[in-house]
C-alpha cells in the first residue's frame, strides 16, 4: 500500500521480531529476496534454501489466506516438491472444515507435504485493520514492544510521536528498539533501581526513571533509524543525572571530602552512571 516501509525498514522490524524471541540458535533472518534483482519468487529462494542446506527439511509457513490460494502462485509444483507447507488459522473460525478441502487437492495435484494447525486463542487481527489502528495511534497490544517502538522511531504507518515527549510506555518500547532483547530484562532493573534511590535521596522520580529508561537504547543506535539521537537530545532525563551528580559533590565538599581525602568512604550506590552521595 502507499505509504508502505522501505524494503530495508521492513527487514529491520522482522530483524527485531526474531530477535524478540530469545532463540538464536534457531532463529535467523535471511535477506537473500532483497538482494535478488528483478522480481523475487517463493520457488526461487526455496531453490536457494535446498542448495545452501541441502541435508535440511525446509517448510513454508503460512496463514489461511496464502494456504487457500497456494496453487495460484508462480510454480507452485516447485515450491511444493521443495519444501512441506505448514498452514495455521488466522482466526478461530480457521478449522479443519477450512483446511481440508485445499489440503486434499494439494496433495492429490502435486503430492504436497501438508500440516494444519489450529491455533487456540489466536487474536483475530488483519495487517490492514493494525495499521489502521497505527495511524491512529492506536494498536501497541498487537504487536512486540521493540517493533512498536521501531515503528514510532522511523514514524511508519502514519505515526507521528513526538519523540522528545513520549510517555513512559512508549519510551520504554522505543528504547527497547534499540538494544537486543537479551538486554531488556537489564534495563528494566536499571529502571527498578534508579526509581528506589531516586526515593531514597529525594530526587525527582519521574526524570530518574526516564534516564533510567534511556540507559540501554539512548546511547546504542546499533539498529540505525533517526529516533536514538532526537531520545538523547530531546529528553529532560539527561538533565536530572547532572543535576544528581552536582547534588552529590556540592554534598562532598560541604561535608568535607575532596576526591583525594581519605576519610571519603569508599561505598558508593551507584545506577549505571547515576551517581548518588554514599550511605
Amino acid at each position: 500500500p502507499e505509504g508502505s516501509p522501505a524494503k530495508e525498514q521492513r527487514l529491520t522490524m522482522v530483524e527485531i521480531a526474531a530477535d524478540q524471541l530469545l532463540l538464536p540458535e534457531v532463529t535467523a533472518v535471511w535477506d537473500v529476496e532483497m538482494k535478488r534483482p528483478g522480481k523475487s519468487y517463493t520457488s526461487d529462494t526455496l531453490y536457494q534454501a535446498s542448495l545452501l542446506w541441502p541435508q535440511a527439511e525446509l517448510w513454508l509457513l503460512m496463514g489461511t489466506d496464502m494456504f487457500l490460494t497456494l496453487h495460484t502462485w508462480h510454480k507452485p509444483d516447485a515450491i511444493m516438491s521443495l519444501a512441506g507447507i505448514c498452514a495455521f488459522g488466522r482466526t478461530e473460525q480457521d478449522t479443519e472444515e477450512v483446511f481440508a478441502p485445499q489440503r486434499d487437492h494439494l496433495a492429490r495435484t502435486y503430492g504436497a507435504k501438508i500440516a494444519t494447525i489450529t491455533i487456540p486463542g489466536l487474536v483475530d487481527i488483519s495487517s490492514t485493520r493494525l495499521r489502521e489502528l497505527l495511524g491512529a495511534g492506536q494498536g501497541r497490544e498487537y504487536l512486540a514492544p521493540a517493533v512498536y517502538g521501531y515503528i514510532l522511531r522511523e514514524k511508519l504507518y502514519g505515526t507521528c510521536a513526538d519523540l522528545s515527549r513520549l510517555n513512559n510506555e512508549d519510551l520504554r518500547c522505543v528504547s527497547y528498539s534499540m538494544i537486543k532483547a537479551k538486554r531488556i530484562a537489564h534495563v528494566r532493573g536499571t529502571e527498578e533501581t534508579a526509581v528506589h534511590l531516586a526515593q531514597r535521596w529525594g530526587a525527582d522520580v519521574e526524570k530518574l526513571r526516564r534516564a533510567a529508561i534511556l540507559h540501554g537504547g539512548g546511547r546504542r543506535r546499533g539498529r540505525g533509524g533517526r529516533g536514538g539521537q532526537q531520545l538523547a537530545r530531546g529528553d529532560a532525563a539527561g538533565k536530572a543525572r547532572r543535576r544528581i551528580q552536582q547534588q552529590r559533590g556540592e554534598q562532598d565538599i560541604a561535608c568535607g571530602r575532596g576526591a583525594g581525602d581519605p576519610a571519603r568512604p569508599a561505598r558508593r550506590i551507584l545506577a549505571h552512571g547515576i551517581a548518588l552521595p554514599p550511605g
